[in-house]
């Protein structure tokens, strides 16, 4: 799991984590990311880059997203990190999400050398 937090949720940021996630993999391999139907998911920016950087958005249908796959991980998350804090700024409440994130990842490791 990999999480991007940051204060805003525009277009200019999603692009951002796209083009984070796409530097991770060879062009040449087709990138699948699974969308929810917020707005700036769907700008004209956005979509064009994902064409021409072999990146296919699939969005999830409106009231569904149980059919995304990310979906089951936020309530844990939320109860580890979230759920009856009191943060005094977003970047710790950042940083927590992130240590939950990097031990959820341990934990999986571990699941898997089992």
């Amino acid at each position: 799991m990999y999480g991007h937090i940051k204060k805003r949720k525009r277009a200019i940021e999603f692009l951002q984590f796209l083009k984070y996630i796409r530097s991770l993999y060879s062009i040449r391999e087709r990138l699948y990311i699974i969308c929810d139907n917020f707005r700036p998911h769907k700008t004209e920016k956005v979509l064009a880059w994902a064409a021409q950087n072999n990146v296919e958005l699939v969005f999830t249908p409106k009231n569904a997203s149980w059919l995304n796959p990310i979906e089951p991980h936020f309530g844990p998350l939320k109860k580890f990190a979230v759920r009856n804090s009191n943060y005094k700024s977003h970047k710790e409440q950042a940083r927590a999400i992130r240590r939950y994130i990097a031990w959820r990842n341990g934990e999986a490791k571990k699941g898997e050398q089992r």
